[in-house]
Order: C-alpha cells, then sequence, then structure tokens
C-alpha cells in the first residue's frame, strides 16, 4: 500500500516511528544492493480491461505484468522483487465469465533490481535457465471462489523440467470492454524443484499477476533511448518528446522552494526554463539531484528551476532524504496518489525507466533524456540547460 500523501511539515514527530524514518532513508541514500523493493508495481487505478476477440484475450508484457518478491530467512527479510520480461499466452472467455488461462513464460527473462541477483537466479542452484529455459500453465478448471468476482483457477504447472497441479486465486472482471484480472498468492518454490538455500531464502514467494497492466521490464520497456532516436514513432521510450507540451500538475513538494505545498509547477512558473526528472530512488539519481542543485545554484536569479520526482518513496522518507542532502533550490517532489496515474500519463512516463529527464521552456520539451547517468556523463544535462537559459 503506498504511503499517503501528507504534507512533512504538518506531520506530528510524536506520530511518526522516527527509527523506521531513518531506516527507510538510509535505505534510499544506500548503495544499490541494500535498497530493495517491498511492493510490486501493480496500481489499482493503472488497469485497464484487455479487449476480447473471438471468445479470447492475448496476454503479453504488453498488457500484463508477472512479478515476484523473495524473502531472506531471519528477523530481516530483504524483499527482493523480481519478475519476468517475456511471455505469451490468452485468456479464454465465454458467456461474460472466464473460461481457461495459458501461458507459457521465457524463465530466462528473469529480471530482479540487481544485476547480481540476476545472475544467480539463472543458475543451477536457484532457476536453472539453462536446463529449464520456459514455464507453462495450463488450465484444468475454474471454479467461483468464497468471493464475489473471485475465482479459483486450478490447472498444469510446467516448472523446472516437472508438470504438477496448481491452482490459484484471482479477481477477474469482464466487461463490453475486455478482461482484467489479478491474482496476488504463495508459491512455494521447494515444492515446484527450487530447493537450493532453504536456510537462508523463504520457501514461500509471493506472486502477482495482472492482466491489464503492463509489464514494467517487458519487451517494450524504456531502456536508455534519448528524444529524437528512433523508436519506431519517432517518441523516446518515456517522456514527452521534444516539442510537445508540458501540462500542469500537483506534486508534492518534500525540498525547495514549495516544500509543504502541492504547488503546480507550470501555472507557478509559465514560461520560464525547467527540468523535470522523473526517477526511481538510488546512488544515481542522488548524483542528479546534486547536480541540479549545484546548476541551480550556478545560474541564480530565478530563471531556471528543477523538480525531481521520486516514483517509488513515501513523501515523508523522501523528506528526510531532501533534508540531509540540505537542500534549498531543488524540489524533492512526490506525485499524489490520488492523480499519480493521471500525471504519469500526461507526460508519458514509463515506470521501467531509472529515470526520465526533461529539460523545457516556453511550455514546450527542448530535450528528454531516459536512463541518464550523470555520473558517467556530467555534461549532457548542463548543456540542455545552458540551451534552455540562452
Amino acid at each position: 500500500m503506498r504511503a499517503p500523501s501528507l504534507r512533512p511539515d504538518r506531520i506530528p514527530l510524536l506520530a511518526t516511528p522516527l527509527i523506521a524514518i531513518l531506516l527507510q532513508a538510509t535505505l534510499l541514500l544506500a548503495p544499490p544492493q541494500l535498497a530493495f523493493a517491498q511492493e510490486f508495481s501493480k496500481q489499482a487505478d493503472a488497469i485497464k480491461p484487455v479487449p476480447v476477440a473471438d471468445g479470447a484475450a492475448p496476454i503479453s508484457p504488453a498488457n500484463t505484468q508477472i512479478e515476484f518478491i523473495g524473502l531472506h530467512v531471519g528477523d530481516d527479510p530483504k524483499p527482493r522483487l523480481g519478475g519476468f520480461a517475456k511471455y505469451s499466452g490468452e485468456l479464454g472467455v465465454a458467456d461474460g465469465k472466464l473460461t481457461s488461462v495459458a501461458v507459457k513464460i521465457d524463465t530466462a527473462s528473469i529480471w530482479t533490481e540487481f544485476d547480481k541477483l540476476t545472475q544467480h537466479l539463472n543458475a543451477a542452484d536457484f532457476f536453472n535457465t539453462a536446463e529449464h529455459p520456459a514455464a507453462a500453465f495450463e488450465s484444468t478448471k475454474i471454479t467461483p471462489g468464497k468471493k464475489p468476482g473471485t475465482v479459483d483457477i486450478s490447472g498444469e504447472l510446467t516448472f523446472m523440467g516437472e508438470t504438477k497441479p496448481f491452482t490459484f486465486p484471482a479477481t477477474v472482471s469482464v466487461s463490453e470492454k475486455g478482461i482484467t484480472l489479478v491474482g496476488s498468492f504463495d508459491f512455494n518454490r521447494i515444492a515446484h524443484g527450487i530447493t537450493g538455500h532453504e536456510n537462508g531464502v523463504e520457501k514461500l514467494v509471493k506472486i502477482s499477476v495482472v492482466v491489464g497492466q503492463p509489464s514494467t521490464h517487458g519487451a517494450d520497456a524504456a531502456g536508455g533511448k534519448t528524444a529524437g532516436d528512433d523508436t519506431g514513432n519517432g517518441r523516446a521510450a518515456s517522456g514527452l518528446a521534444v516539442g510537445e507540451e508540458v501540462e500542469p500538475w500537483e506534486p508534492v513538494h518534500v525540498s525547495g522552494p514549495h516544500k509543504g505545498t502541492q504547488a503546480c509547477p507550470v501555472c507557478t512558473y509559465m514560461k520560464a526554463p525547467a527540468v523535470v526528472a522523473f526517477c526511481r530512488s538510488g546512488p544515481e539519481t542522488q548524483a542528479m539531484i546534486q547536480q541540479l542543485e549545484q546548476l541551480l545554484a550556478d545560474r541564480q536569479g530565478g530563471k531556471l528551476h528543477a523538480f525531481v520526482v521520486l516514483l517509488d518513496t513515501p513523501p515523508v522518507v523522501a523528506s528526510t532524504m531532501a533534508d540531509a542532502a540540505r537542500l534549498r533550490l531543488t524540489s524533492v517532489c512526490c506525485l499524489d496518489p490520488k492523480t499519480r496515474a493521471k500525471d504519469l500519463e500526461k507526460y508519458k512516463i514509463n515506470p521501467a525507466a531509472e529515470n526520465t529527464v526533461m529539460v523545457y521552456k516556453d511550455y514546450k520539451v527542448v530535450a528528454n533524456y531516459n536512463n541518464l547517468n550523470v555520473s558517467e556523463d556530467p555534461d549532457t544535462l548542463e548543456q540542455a540547460v545552458d540551451g534552455a537559459l540562452n
């Protein structure tokens, strides 16, 4: 569950667990191997029906998420988010009901937040993808669940070279627009062939399946392209293309001139040059924020403004991070949960990108960079900013 959009300056200190704040802030500022996701990418307000044609709705990374969270044994579970980037299948539909489920997964397309972990999960002591490159599920029976709108989907799961019965629950909705399916359940890895590290990794893995929301790591996920690259449609993998106009939005400011408010950057500064970056937390984002703070300081006079949106960080934690970094000029922001989906849609943000950095003036985007690494390439952003100021 995402944290509510509260103004940090109105949260009583005694009402906020100080230890929890410091712990989460430490994770945000920590090296990559210490930062970890604790929730799935699923967003209820972003799920849209998949159209049904001739009694079937095709499923793929373009409209479906398949993710998991693994836990370590002990007092510190260190949740690890992962999933698959390649899969295909279909949902059968008849008379307004789900009638069948079939999916095949390319297990070698497994992803996690850390390269070393991804490599390890491909190895023989986990998924052993060299020997078992595919997994598949085909339903044999679908029965009503205990709650309205839910079903129990039973079938045969082929995994790690063995086929066994498997049943999982799901919430299903069928309408004229199509079908959605949302399932969340525990998967016993030991019972299905992943028997290694029993003393270090929990046997139950949390699984999330969402039919109706694109994967964040599918074939169409952002991959380091900049605006103007040939992506097939002349558009950046994430963000507004050069020449497109920015729209009003009201983020939660946790630092900078508008700290504690939801001031609209576009409405407030109108045609003035600005940088707006939508980022996932981590060291590269920290480096970008520090560079922006320096750029703003070096170009004083109110002509340039910067807004950095942390996509995976609650406002209270983001505020603690910003205070620790002693930010004065850069507006670190979080999206209001009520408008998050609309804001991402307005700015055409792909959450799979590590960052989407847009520079605009006179309401129009003049530069767009995806997955910008300012540590390795410190000049790109500065040059784009100077171009907007001239």
